[in-house]
């Protein structure tokens, strides 16, 4: 397993850039997080977790956490270049 590298590394390389911070976007991603959980809440209150309908839930847990490391970035004015 590679080590995590240092988030300044990602800077460094290029991967994350320094832009101005985006109140507006991150709170749209924060909004359309809220919504993507509060959907998939409801979807597991109303089903069995399956083995045919677990990847579906970790994929979507996967998304929701990412939109919002997204909002944490853009309000801190960064942006992932990749």
């Amino acid at each position: 397993m590679k080590p995590v590298k240092d988030f300044n590394e990602y800077i460094k390389e290029g991967t994350v850039k320094n832009i101005s911070p985006d109140k507006s976007r991150s709170y749209s991603l924060v909004q359309d997080s809220s919504k993507d959980y509060n959907f998939l809440v409801k979807i597991i209150n109303n089903m069995e977790i399956t083995n045919e309908n677990a990847n579906h839930i970790i994929k979507s847990s996967y998304d929701i956490i990412m939109q919002l490391i997204r909002a944490k970035m853009f309000l801190d004015g960064y942006h992932n270049s990749e």
